[in-house]
């Protein structure tokens, strides 16, 4: 969480300064650091009390990464 900036001029009812909190990867294409911001959002949802929730997956390339990144066949 922090301050953010908009480059641009905002809009009417929109601010210059705002606080967004947010999750980013920067400079790593592996499959494991989007797996750690589902990872993430699981355990803020769990420590809001939100305990019943699924994580849905439609991307073939990042399933077929999962095996390798367990030690398995890729």
């Amino acid at each position: 969480m922090g301050p953010v900036w908009r480059a641009d001029r905002p809009q009417e009812g929109r601010f210059r300064e705002f606080v967004q909190c947010d999750i980013d990867t920067v400079g790593s294409h592996s499959p494991l650091a989007d797996a750690e911001i589902v990872l993430a959002v699981a355990r803020c949802l769990d420590a809001l009390g939100v305990h019943d929730f699924t994580f849905m997956v439609n991307s073939r390339r990042a399933l077929y990464a999962v095996p390798g990144s367990l030690g398995g066949r890729g």
